[in-house]
């Protein structure tokens, strides 16, 4: 057995409702998520999303980043983690390679084309305008 993978062969944060009670993060403040409002929030976020896409996450000390990374696993995106204040040409250069369909990001930032989708309040997701579908070959 893999050790991400349950036995159902799901991983493992598709199984994440069986500690739903259980403190998953405790914020700057003291405020405490469970598991349970840690994933009805990550799957709220990421309900309208398309698998198989990349997301950028902007990462800051902040439950909604992990929220977003937990979403994006959940939701079958695949999460490429930068820095929060990561130079902005060369977030510009990965975004130039890599392509990515979507950003997670703090709510103050905006980013040419990329249109706003949704937000917690403290972060917001935005989605590329335009983007070709994926094709397989």
């Amino acid at each position: 057995m893999n050790d991400i993978t349950f036995e159902s062969g799901n991983l493992i944060f598709d199984n994440l409702e069986r500690y739903a009670d259980n403190i998953a993060l405790i914020d700057e403040d003291g405020k405490k998520i469970s598991y349970l409002q840690m994933i009805d929030e990550a799957d709220r976020m990421t309900e309208n999303l398309e698998p198989r896409n990349l997301i950028f996450i902007l990462c800051k000390n902040h439950t909604s980043a992990i929220i977003g990374y937990v979403g994006s696993l959940r939701r079958r995106i695949v999460p490429l983690l930068l820095r929060a204040d990561i130079q902005e040409e060369i977030f510009y250069e990965l975004i130039e390679i890599y392509r990515p369909r979507y950003i997670w990001s703090e709510a103050n930032r905006k980013f040419s084309q990329f249109k706003e989708i949704y937000t917690d309040g403290f972060f917001m997701l935005f989605e590329k305008t335009n983007t070709p579908p994926l094709v397989v070959q």
